[in-house]
């Protein structure tokens, strides 16, 4: 569910489901709604006051509450049609591994479950990340050349310059 505003004259916000209800496929409905009060009660601790904080309120998390929707759908359609399939499989063992030979790689389910990145930034850095997986799958033979030293440093290379860094 999108909608929009969350905030009625300055005095009444909308929280949680109420703001952004999602399809149960992330986990992450309560998370989410937790968020939002913990935004919403450092704003009003910063700035004194509900009213002074609400608009800012609103306009922090508007963006990761459409995200956590977009992904919690995206999760589902994973769910649903990828889980079984061999490429697919491939491609998560690879990113697994690339989690764990380079420093600051966070696939994209770990950004949103294990991390406090906002939603919306998970969203565009997954984003980056599923096109730099693209690539690296288009590798010749990646299938067989997974665990090949030169090859790795070659994937290694890619989610470096893939990354900005």
């Amino acid at each position: 569910m999108k909608c929009y505003p969350w905030v009625y004259e300055n005095r009444i916000a909308l929280i949680g489901d109420a703001a952004h209800a999602i399809v149960p496929f992330y986990g992450q409905g309560m998370n989410a709604g937790f968020e939002d009060c913990r935004v919403l009660y450092d704003l009003v601790t910063k700035n004194g006051s509900l009213n002074s904080s609400l608009q800012e309120y609103q306009k922090l998390r508007k963006p990761a509450g459409d995200a956590v929707g977009q992904l919690a759908l995206q999760n589902f359609i994973e769910m649903r049609d990828l889980v079984n399939d061999k490429k697919f499989l491939l491609r998560k063992k690879i990113e697994a591994k690339i989690h764990h030979k380079i420093p600051g790689y966070l696939p994209l389910y770990s950004m949103v479950t294990f991390s406090d990145l906002p939603y919306h930034e998970a969203l565009e850095k997954g984003k980056k990340q599923d096109r730099l997986m693209e690539e690296i799958m288009k590798i010749e033979n990646i299938e067989a050349l997974s665990e090949d030293k030169e090859m790795w440093e070659k994937i290694e290379e890619m989610v470096e310059r893939g990354m900005g860094r």
